[in-house]
């Protein structure tokens, strides 16, 4: 793959589903400058109360708002998955194969950067702020396999949002277990349809 081909519209997509595509990706793009954004905020700083000032600007209320990105992004995710589900060739040969290809399109680059920043991220810094990086791994050691099982969204149960084993990380299991319950919703829906219409 080239990085000409990165510019060329997808031909497997109905033309009414490549605006979906272009929404994902502005809905990604702000949702990687939320997580930029409050990483760094999150950060020692000399003075803590320039962070009040700042969270009273625009620019800033923009970065926060975000949030509602991961809603509108795992929408689209779930609609552009459900279509693609429901206009497989009956099947459970070809839902395998999706199921694969998106796994493998995710856990590759999502476990390296996992096993970087356990294993060889504590190595490469020390400082100030350095405490916010070490508490994103900080309960890898007990529950390294939930990242692994791509359950690390949910494994451990009882941690904050700024702390447990590889947090931050919890968008690829969300994709995997959008793609593995789709199927059954799916069923589901078009069971009771077929039922009402008897």
């Amino acid at each position: 793959m080239s990085f000409d081909n990165l510019f060329v519209p997808r031909q497997d997509v109905p033309e009414d589903l490549k605006l979906f595509d272009g929404l994902r990706v502005i809905f990604l793009l702000w949702i990687m400058t939320l997580g930029t954004s409050e990483y760094l905020t999150s950060a020692a700083v000399t003075n803590p109360w320039t962070l009040d000032s700042q969270l009273l600007t625009i620019p800033f209320t923009v970065i926060l708002s975000s949030n509602i990105g991961f809603d509108f992004f795992f929408f689209l995710a779930a609609t552009l998955a459900t279509l693609k589900i429901s206009n497989l060739e009956a099947g459970p040969k070809t839902y395998l194969k999706l199921l694969i290809y998106r796994y493998l399109r995710l856990a590759p680059v999502y476990y390296m950067v996992f096993l970087f920043g356990w294993q060889i991220g504590p190595v490469l810094g020390a400082g100030p702020c350095w405490f916010t990086y070490e508490k994103g791994f900080s309960e890898c050691k007990e529950y390294w396999w939930s990242v692994f099982t791509m359950t690390s969204n949910f494994i451990p149960k009882n941690t904050t949002a700024s702390a447990g084993c590889f947090f931050w990380g919890w968008f690829p299991p969300c994709e995997i277990q959008i793609i593995l319950l789709l199927p059954w919703l799916v069923w589901l829906t078009v069971r009771l349809e077929s039922n009402k219409k008897l």
